[in-house]
C-alpha cells in the first residue's frame, strides 16, 4: 500500500508532525499491516503543498481482503486527517484565453 497525500502548505509543522505519528503509530498497531514495514514521512516541499508520504505492507493474501483492509486503512487516516485538523491541498490550473 501506497500513498501521497498533498498537504495544504499554511497547515504548521507541529500539526503535520503530529499527523505523521498518529498515522504511523496507527498503521504501527493495526493487525494486518506487517510488522515494521509502515513509513510516513514528508517527501516532499512544493510551492503550494507538502508531500506525504504513506507506506505499509498488508498481511493479505487476496485481492478481496486487500481491497476491504485498504478501505479500512484509508477510513482510519480520513478520521486522523480530521482530528489533527489537516486540510489536504487541492490542484488548481489556470486556463489563459489567448
Amino acid at each position: 500500500r501506497v500513498s501521497d497525500l498533498q498537504v495544504d502548505f499554511d497547515t504548521s509543522l507541529a500539526k503535520l508532525s503530529n499527523f505523521e505519528h498518529s498515522v504511523l503509530d496507527f498503521l504501527n498497531n493495526y493487525d494486518m499491516v506487517v510488522e515494521q514495514s509502515a513509513n510516513v514521512f514528508l517527501k516532499q516541499i512544493n510551492s503550494d503543498d507538502y508531500n506525504i508520504h504513506i507506506y505499509c505492507y498488508l498481511n493479505v493474501t487476496g485481492f478481496d481482503q486487500f481491497c476491504i483492509e485498504k478501505g479500512k486503512l484509508n477510513y482510519e487516516i480520513m478520521n486522523i486527517i480530521k482530528q489533527n485538523d489537516i486540510k489536504l491541498a487541492l490542484e488548481t490550473m489556470e486556463i489563459k484565453n489567448t
